[in-house]
């Protein structure tokens, strides 16, 4: 099983892009079977539970640095630097995705498990606004490299841009709307 977690705070404008693109990515696409997607608005330490059952787990997050990168996540692998400059993508909300790895690791649940962040930037958060115009684009190429990573791991997905898009601009980015009153019909 591959899960995706899109993670951030939506209260903070750009730093929402991981929750948002993981139910843009609920609502758009056909969800095939081993998949599952959770979109999580202010990460907590209980979430390591997310850890449990899936073999792959893909992070999606916001960070300051550019690009739409890819890395996988083993602590022994990173170097100091590496490691704060991933910190940092979390900074915005209560627990950062390495963080939450670590944490997951500390309690033996990433044994034979592989997981990593696709790190979305450059993206600065502000307090009260929805998504920005450079958020959305990015997010858009990040869809690319998500079904890149699936078929990769054995998954094919089909996503509808246009839904996503619609998702992302429309209700999605409204900090005060709950995920689960998001569709594309309201917009």
């Amino acid at each position: 099983m591959i899960r995706i977690v899109g993670m951030g705070n939506r209260m903070h404008g750009d730093d929402g892009i991981g929750p948002c693109l993981a139910y843009a990515l609920l609502k758009c696409s056909d969800r095939p079977k081993g998949l599952s997607i959770f979109p999580l608005d202010l990460p907590s330490h209980g979430d390591i539970a997310l850890f449990e059952e899936p073999e792959v787990i893909l992070l999606v997050d916001a960070t300051p640095e550019p690009g739409v990168r890819l890395y996988r996540l083993e602590p022994k692998n990173l170097s100091d630097t590496e490691m704060l400059k991933l910190a940092q993508a979390g900074a915005g909300h209560s627990i950062s995705p390495i963080t939450l790895v670590a944490l997951a690791a500390s309690a033996g649940l990433l044994e034979g498990k592989r997981v990593y962040l696709l790190a979305l930037g450059p993206l600065e958060p502000s307090f009260g606004r929805g998504l920005s115009d450079r958020a959305i684009d990015i997010a858009l190429k990040a869809i690319d490299e998500i079904i890149r990573f699936l078929e990769s791991h054995g998954c094919e997905i089909r996503v509808s841009l246009e839904c996503v898009h619609s998702l992302l601009a429309g209700p999605c980015s409204d900090p005060l709307a709950p995920l689960s009153e998001a569709s594309p019909e309201d917009s």
